[in-house]
């Protein structure tokens, strides 16, 4: 388990998960909730919640993109991942660490960080090149 002996932390991903979705589904499909918002979100669902949720992050760039953006911020993370994909070469270092990227994406929130955001773009010029 990612913290010893804990589900804690899968169990709050899942929650948050299932809540976004849920959010999502009751607001503007089209343009999404609108930027930064889910932080007080999380913070109102967790005050409700029998388990401490995640502060700011759903720790899983798409579903937030999805929550906050709605389908059309959707639908420019899919154009630049199809661009990307255009240039993507097996046993490339730098498709490599692409796809290591986008993977942690979906489990993780290192894109939305910026420090980590700034390496990700750098390494998709990196493949475009």
């Amino acid at each position: 388990t990612p913290r010893g002996d804990s589900f804690d932390s899968v169990i709050n991903r899942l929650i948050v998960w299932w809540l976004l979705v849920q959010g999502w589904g009751r607001g503007p499909r089209w343009l999404g909730h609108g930027p930064l918002v889910l932080e007080p979100e999380l913070r109102r669902w967790s005050s409700r919640c029998w388990i401490e949720l995640p502060n700011g992050e759903s720790c899983c760039d798409p579903l937030q993109m999805l929550y906050e953006y709605g389908l059309l911020g959707v639908a420019a993370m899919g154009a630049f991942a199809w661009r990307m994909g255009a240039h993507v070469a097996w046993g490339d270092p730098w498709t490599a660490a692409l796809v290591c990227g986008f993977a942690l994406s979906w489990g993780h929130y290192p894109a939305r960080q910026p420090a980590i955001g700034l390496v990700l773009l750098t390494i998709a010029a990196g493949v475009v090149r």
